[in-house]
């Protein structure tokens, strides 16, 4: 069966055909199609260039086909938790984070999805923005 979705049970029955005649169906058995988490993103940096408020960040990923990107950003300095900052397709291990504001830390992180689930998240890197508030 080459139709099978991650995260559905399916049911299946067989019965022989024979001369013209077909068997009683066998007992129905059931598969629960597990989901797998992809592997996760690896080696993220972070880069920041004072006076711009740009935070560059890039990752390293396998060859495992990959839907899409997610990058998660958590404000320290104001005591947030991690939000979802961007979606990037699944093919570019870039970001670059034009949202942040002076005098504040932030911890990134970043998770592969392949369309049914997202992996554990990558490493995570504390940056902060040291430009002067005016």
């Amino acid at each position: 069966d080459n139709t099978i979705v991650p995260g559905n049970t399916y049911y299946y029955r067989i019965r022989t055909y024979q001369a013209g005649s077909y068997s009683p169906y066998s007992e129905e058995k059931s598969i629960y199609s597990r989901i797998i988490p992809p592997p996760s993103p690896t080696g993220l940096y972070v880069s920041y260039y004072t006076g711009t408020g740009i935070m560059d960040l890039a990752w390293n990923f396998g060859t495992t086909p990959i839907t899409k990107f997610l990058i998660e950003r958590k404000n320290v300095t104001d005591g947030g938790s991690f939000v979802q900052l961007a979606e990037v397709d699944g093919t570019i291990k870039i970001y670059q984070d034009l949202t942040t504001e002076c005098q504040k830390t932030y911890i990134y992180r970043i998770k592969s999805y392949d369309g049914y689930v997202s992996s554990q998240a990558s490493n995570e890197i504390t940056i902060t923005n040291s430009d002067i508030c005016e």
